[in-house]
């Protein structure tokens, strides 16, 4: 609920803005009534394709994710492999998806203020989108793989119980 406020200042530098809000959830209604009392335009896609997500991505120069709770969050790096900057909150896996190649803030009062500030440097001094996705090599489905054999593999090997028939 604290896009409006991020989207309404961000105007206030920049007019020829266009925000998109991908998907559709519970806070769909009180968004959109937010978004209204601040006189702020913004395109509702609803529920979109997986095959269409990308198309959003790449035509997308930031992402925003001020996620409460989060686990591991794929869509920040779909978001990154589209070239598209990442901003999000300190929450979950979010500062460990985001990597060196995106920004992360603690989601307190402070909050707003530094994504407006990264926003608006971003503006001003654009990231190329293979800087941005540079990282992506580390998340192959084969690394991924690798990875959790060798942590299976150098588990302890507990003994089964035998059980015996009576």
């Amino acid at each position: 609920m604290i896009l409006p406020e991020i989207f309404r200042d961000v105007l206030k530098d920049y007019k020829d803005v266009d925000f998109v809000i991908v998907g559709d959830g519970e806070l769909h209604q009180p968004l959109e009534k937010a978004f209204k009392e601040k006189g702020v335009k913004v395109f509702f896609t609803g529920t979109v394709k997986p095959s269409e997500v990308a198309n959003y991505m790449r035509a997308m120069d930031i992402m925003i994710l001020p996620s409460l709770n989060e686990g591991w969050p794929c869509v920040i790096k779909e978001a990154q492999a589209c070239g598209c900057y990442v901003i999000g909150s300190n929450n979950g896996g979010i500062p460990e998806a985001i990597g060196e190649h995106g920004s992360v803030y603690p989601l307190d009062e402070n909050f707003t203020n530094h994504v407006i500030q990264k926003i608006l440097e971003l503006f001003k001094n654009h990231i190329p989108s293979e800087k941005i996705s540079k990282n992506l090599d580390l998340y192959h489905w084969e690394l991924t793989i690798k990875e959790e054999i060798k942590c299976y593999s150098a588990a302890p090997k507990q003994k089964q119980k035998q059980r015996g028939t009576v």
